[in-house]
């Protein structure tokens, strides 16, 4: 989703861009939007993230805090987190952070039983340095960023994907099920409708 709403808007500082799609064609690592927090849930209903970017050096800041509901956390090479900048500003940034890099920890809070395996879990992010070449954008209410394309056909479908894959493993149980019977699955009606219905 990522990289498709990306490829859309360009919006993505070229370097950075090139950077990380090499990363992504060449060695396969995984990418995705890393946003909600435990006090702020999700950043689309309005607020100030309580993760931060705080000036270190020169051209360097300190990224801390907590993200909740990280989906493919422990796979991630690369996260896109959304922080709040604190220079006086007052924008919120959105930063690339190389998952590898000190600092970060993934707490193993997700345990939901229907989508157990997306691996949702916290990442905290403790004393992790971001170089101004890590930021994707900066945005505040009075420098809103310009619209274009907001990439959100991309949901729909990694849903539909999800969806189409269930559908698939359905189909595949109810014929394997069908089998040990020691009939053929036409002699029983119920097998038979399950069967030609899920094609």
């Amino acid at each position: 989703m990522v990289v498709g709403t990306e490829v859309e808007s360009e919006k993505w500082p070229t370097r950075l861009r090139r950077r990380i799609f090499e990363k992504i064609a060449e060695e396969g690592i995984l990418i995705n939007n890393i946003a909600s927090e435990p006090e702020l849930g999700s950043p689309r209903g309005g607020g100030r993230p309580s993760t931060t970017l705080e000036p270190y050096k020169k051209n360097t800041w300190i990224l801390n805090g907590r993200k909740t509901w990280s989906t493919l956390a422990p796979e991630l090479g690369h996260a896109i987190v959304y922080a709040a900048v604190e220079d006086g500003t007052n924008d919120t940034a959105r930063v690339s952070v190389d998952m590898s890099g000190k600092g970060i920890t993934i707490e193993e809070t997700w345990d939901s039983m229907s989508m157990r395996s997306s691996g949702s879990h916290d990442i905290v992010f403790e004393n992790v340095f971001i170089s101004d070449d890590q930021f994707i954008s900066r945005s505040n209410t009075n420098k809103p960023i310009a619209d274009g394309p907001n990439g959100a056909a991309w949901f729909p479908v990694l849903v539909s994907a999800a969806n189409l894959g269930i559908a698939y493993a359905a189909r595949s149980y109810a014929i394997e099920f069908a089998k040990p019977v020691g009939q053929a699955v036409l002699q029983t009606q119920y097998r038979r409708y399950l069967t030609s219905a899920n094609k």
